[in-house]
């Protein structure tokens, strides 16, 4: 990973070149870099991906534009086997933070089986050990003498918080991991250290928070009132950020970890509140959290734009709650996001899109006006999408076999045309009796996906006879008796 100032690119942009030696390549090979914001790459949501093919001297080499002095970049293949979607772009790497003047090279080892994934990474060059450094504290190859037990919470814990007073003091797995950091920091910015602080510290606490949320979804109820309320304001203050173990501020907002540790914790809030994810309220308890703290500001508008960007999206009225969030938010690039979202929101209409069914003829939405429509998005290999159909929406369709009133669309993502017609008689995503289209060869490239801002499959959406949407993706339609209602 090395910078190069060049005469053409202009001065607030810098060119980054990464070489990438993978040892599996084959002639033809593709891989991809993703350079995205913070935003995305905390969701693992690709969106500002560049190419690059094998070359002749047996490398893969990257060129891309920076405004930023840092970031993360992520190596990316597509998958292997045909049971997978062909057209999916899989990570291959993890997140790796990256600081101007490192200059490295990268070797790759990445093998794809039906058991599952296995890569190894090792760095050169200026900067290699502090990607190494990560690695190592990542895959746990920490000595005897750093590390004598790892555990993520008290031996017999029940899920019950209130039982474990010292719960959020530093454990032993935080403790051997930072001791590791800090007798290997040599030569690491001081950036670079704080980040690394923050991912092994809420890396570990997000898996015990998991746990803790877990209890207070399912087991909570069982229990008194108050319990209940102890339980509540438990939470509520364990894990307290400000207690960050002495990490800065910028630290914080560049750790993929922390941000997603923060993104879960306001999750948890939510349904121990109210008994199940709420937009609105995981969204409050973050805006309210923050609201005295301006210099934590960046950090509240990533976590709320997380939210608003997950699948789930319930709220009683969701178009207002944009139009509330967008006085909060002051990025000029969320602002754009939350923009194209509200054209999702209850009562709009889907512009007019064509796709092919699979008689070859050409399918408008329009054309099931007077009806009311629910729209599944999927693709071959998702199984989400599968265990969609199965335990839901071919209930619901059977329930409505009967009825001209209903029509159900089924689209799929994959740009393979015989992939999709060999699918659609499989039973596993779609049925014979839903009106079955494909996106004339553009896969995720065409119009209906793109500009719906559709980044996740399975993608459900309800339009009553005006055509107007009704829900977009909301977690009642993935509910039997909520979608039949």
């Amino acid at each position: 990973l090395s910078y190069a100032q060049q005469k053409k690119t202009p001065k607030h942009e810098t060119r980054i070149y990464i070489n990438v030696y993978f040892k599996e390549a084959k002639p033809n090979d593709t891989l991809y870099l993703c350079l995205d914001n913070l935003l995305f790459t905390v969701l693992e949501k690709y969106k500002k991906v560049y190419s690059a093919t094998l070359n002749d001297q047996g490398y893969f080499r990257f060129e891309a534009s920076v405004k930023e002095e840092h970031g993360y970049f992520t190596i990316l293949k597509r998958r292997t086997f045909s049971h997978k979607r062909s057209k999916n772009l899989i990570s291959i790497t993890c997140p790796y933070f990256w600081e101007k003047r490192d200059s490295i090279s990268i070797k790759l080892s990445y093998i794809e089986t039906e058991a599952g994934l296995y890569s190894t990474t090792k760095f050169y060059g200026h900067g290699a050990q502090k990607y190494n450094l990560f690695n190592e504290i990542d895959s746990l190859k920490l000595s005897p003498n750093h590390i004598t037990q790892i555990q993520t919470y008290p031996i017999g814990f029940d899920g019950n918080i209130l039982k474990y007073e010292t719960l959020d003091k530093i454990s032993d797995a935080i403790q051997a991991r930072l001791s590791y950091l800090q007798t290997n920091r040599k030569n690491l910015s001081l950036l670079s250290y704080n980040v690394f602080k923050a991912n092994i510290v809420y890396s570990v606490q997000s898996g015990l928070l998991q746990t803790i949320s877990s209890f207070g979804r399912d087991s909570l109820v069982y229990r008194d009132k108050e319990f209940q309320a102890k339980f509540k304001h438990r939470l509520k203050s364990s894990f307290d950020t400000s207690n960050n173990y002495g990490i800065d501020l910028k630290g914080l907002s560049n750790s993929v970890q922390f941000l997603r540790f923060l993104y879960k914790k306001t999750r948890a809030m939510s349904f121990v509140n109210t008994g199940h994810f709420s937009i609105d309220t995981a969204c409050k308890e973050i805006i309210n959290y923050y609201q005295k703290k301006p210099r934590y500001f960046d950090i509240r508008d990533l976590i709320v734009m997380m939210h608003c960007l997950t699948t789930e999206r319930e709220s009683d009225n969701i178009f207002d709650f944009y139009s509330n969030i967008k006085t909060v938010i002051k990025n000029p690039e969320y602002l754009d996001i939350l923009k194209n979202l509200e054209l999702r929101a209850p009562g709009r209409h889907l512009r007019k899109y064509f796709l092919e069914d699979d008689k070859g003829k050409l399918r408008s939405i329009e054309e099931f006006k007077n009806k009311v429509v629910l729209i599944d998005f999927w693709f071959k290999g998702c199984g989400g999408c599968s265990s969609f159909y199965k335990n839901t929406l071919s209930k619901v369709e059977k329930s409505f076999q009967n009825n001209s009133d209903v029509v159900f669309l089924s689209i799929c993502g994959d740009a393979d045309k015989t992939l999709w017609k060999n699918t659609i008689h499989q039973g596993d995503y779609t049925s014979n009796e839903a009106v079955n289209l494909y996106t004339n060869g553009m896969g995720y490239k065409h119009p209906i996906v793109v500009e719906n801002q559709i980044w996740a499959f399975p993608c459900v959406i309800l339009l009553d006879q005006t055509g107007k949407i009704v829900f977009f993706n909301t977690s009642n339609l993935y509910n039997h008796n909520a979608l039949f209602k």
